[in-house]
């Protein structure tokens, strides 16, 4: 039985390993990104501080704006010619699997009969399913220039989860207008 559920919880691991970020991006093609050379952040919604906590907001604004000074922006703190905008919406998706053994003991030996034997129970799991948007907005014509929106699960481990970040803001702008110089 024991082993049964160390290979349930190793398909678990290996399948949330699989499952990666899906990116969908969209920008505005109208607007000539070429000419816009300054951008600030807006500060997030405190009610961002609920699902995120201080440490990871951090970083997460810090790399976008790595992202954005690596396409020659330069930020401003209270005004540019991008607004960028950051959300978090979390979810947590509870699974449930179960585990049994289909075969009895008859004696000194084995006897398989589909669908007899003891039935194991189940083993419930929760996913914590976080999706992030990044909003780019032109600031002079108040017209959204740029969105790109992450969906995926979320580390548990903070020093993973923090060494993570990076590489999903960098995946989530790179089909940026604007290419890293």
């Amino acid at each position: 039985m024991k082993n049964t559920i160390v290979a349930v919880l190793i398909l678990l691991f290996i399948l949330s390993s699989c499952s990666g970020l899906k990116v969908a991006q969209h920008y505005d093609e109208e607007i000539d990104f070429s000419q816009l050379k300054t951008f600030f952040i807006m500060p997030p919604d405190p009610f961002i501080d609920l699902h995120v906590n201080k440490y990871d907001k951090e970083i997460l604004l810090g790399s976008i704006a790595d992202e954005m000074k690596a396409r020659g922006y330069t930020q401003h703190e209270a005004t540019g010619d991008l607004v960028v905008n950051m959300s978090v919406i979390m979810n947590d998706k509870t699974g449930f699997t179960n585990y049994n053994q289909y075969y009895n003991q008859s004696g000194y030996r084995f006897v398989y009969t589909w669908g007899y034997g003891y039935s194991g129970g189940y083993y419930q799991y929760t996913i914590k399913k976080g999706t992030l948007i990044i909003d780019v907005f032109d600031n002079r014509s108040k017209k959204l220039a740029w969105q790109a929106i992450g969906n995926g699960s979320v580390e548990e481990d903070p020093i993973k989860r923090s060494k993570n970040i990076p590489h999903v803001i960098q995946k989530m702008f790179y089909k940026y207008p604007v290419s890293k110089k």
